[in-house]
């Protein structure tokens, strides 16, 4: 998926994280590139660590369209 990186930032108590916007919105997420990465448009690929369960950690989506809703803490961009 393309992405805008805007920044990459790591604070003491969370993994690296950066601020990136998507064709569907803005969001915060764990950043497992470089970590001196420059902003700019990247490539990324989306990983999901956990097996899918309906019900459990995956639900409807609320609104319309697609998006990427900002807040998940469940998010790693690789890029």
């Amino acid at each position: 998926m393309p992405i805008e990186l805007e920044k990459v930032a790591k604070f003491p108590w969370s993994p690296w994280l950066a601020q990136i916007r998507t064709p569907f919105g803005g969001t915060a997420v764990r950043w497992c590139g470089d970590q001196a990465a420059k902003p700019g448009k990247y490539h990324v690929e989306w990983t999901v660590d956990e097996d899918i369960a309906w019900g459990r950690n995956a639900k409807p989506a609320v609104g319309v369209g697609p998006g990427v809703p900002a807040g998940t803490a469940l998010s790693c961009a690789d890029g």
